[in-house]
């Protein structure tokens, strides 16, 4: 993909990686649409970047969903890269692990499907599109629920028939491997940086990110010698 010149959407994106991803990629020169539930936080960060622009919205709600989509193909036209980072929001609440979250945290997970399968068309209008789903980089805070290895299955084989079906079109649907986890000391910064290696094809290795792994690095020089490169 090109470095520049992008049309991206971030869903969850008004705090925690999902915001600093924003911020790098909008710092690239792309233009950055992120979604969030709290409109104060996205006007906020809408506010801090001319590349970056936020739509208030709930994607756990088909009329969500439907709005977002009516938006996206009313302004943003030209979107060719959606990254879905739709299970990041159970980081927001300490209640992930019980029962009344359960129906929430699936369809939290799920959102990113039902949007890929929306924008589809629209991808199928650009000169090159790309698809990467994050959602599973938090999937390993819920190990040993009852949860795991069904938003596992479920995430990762729909990502393998999307590849699949779109091998030979222009709809590029990159692999973030489900061992490509983050937890919740993870630094957000370097889980982007990831992120944007992956987009870019610098980096096709994945691992698991964690928080004390990389506790000595200086995170802003990182990211600023990454730009430069």
């Amino acid at each position: 993909m090109k470095t520049s010149g992008n049309t991206i959407l971030i869903t969850n994106a008004q705090r925690g990686t999902g915001l600093e991803l924003a911020k790098l990629l909008a710092t690239l020169g792309n233009k950055v649409i992120i979604t969030g539930n709290n409109k104060a936080e996205l006007q906020h960060i809408s506010q801090s970047s001319k590349n970056i622009h936020s739509i208030l919205c709930d994607l756990t709600s088909d009329q969500g969903v439907s709005s977002l989509i009516s938006k996206i193909h009313h302004k943003f036209p030209l979107l060719n890269i959606f990254i879905n980072n739709s299970g990041q929001t159970c980081f927001d609440s300490g209640d992930y692990y019980t029962a009344y979250s359960f129906e929430n945290l699936c369809r939290q997970y799920l959102a990113g499907i039902h949007l890929i399968e929306e924008l589809l068309p629209l991808f199928e209008k650009q000169h090159k599109a790309l698809i990467i789903d994050a959602s599973l980089l938090t999937i390993g805070v819920l190990q040993n629920t009852y949860l795991f290895n069904g938003v596992l299955e479920i995430t990762s084989s729909y990502n393998n028939l999307l590849r699949h079906k779109n091998q030979n079109s222009k709809i590029e649907v990159r692999n973030l491997q489900p061992r490509y986890f983050s937890d919740l000391n993870s630094n957000p910064v370097m889980t982007a940086l990831r992120i944007i290696e992956t987009i870019y094809n610098k980096n096709t290795n994945t691992e698991y990110i964690s928080g004390l792994k990389y506790e000595l690095i200086d995170s802003e020089n990182l990211t600023s010698n990454f730009l430069n490169n």
